[in-house]
């Protein structure tokens, strides 16, 4: 069961960040992404991303394949990882490199 969880939590998570990675519109007219406090998220600024469960695990980075960095976020949910690799957040502009 623990394992279906993880499973759905990071289902959601990736659909979460997919749909804000590939939104069609990235104008000033868009809600802001807020942090848990309900503010909007500061660029350049550190975060952790939790799960939404309770005890869903920390998220760390890990490489899944043959690449020179870390490609995938994973989540590890055996109490053995007890902390969050923090992440940033930053502005682009289509078309931009």
């Amino acid at each position: 069961m623990k394992c279906i969880s993880n499973i759905l939590s990071f289902l959601l998570l990736s659909s979460t960040l997919s749909l804000v990675a590939f939104s069609q519109s990235f104008t000033s007219d868009n809600n802001p992404v807020l942090n848990m406090d309900g503010k909007p998220l500061k660029i350049n600024e550190e975060y952790s991303i939790l799960s939404v469960l309770p005890g869903g695990g920390s998220t760390y980075l890990a490489d899944l394949g043959n690449t020179k960095c870390p490609n995938g976020v994973l989540q590890d949910s055996s109490g053995e990882f007890d902390h969050n690799t923090p992440v940033m957040f930053f502005t682009m502009q289509l078309g931009s490199h």
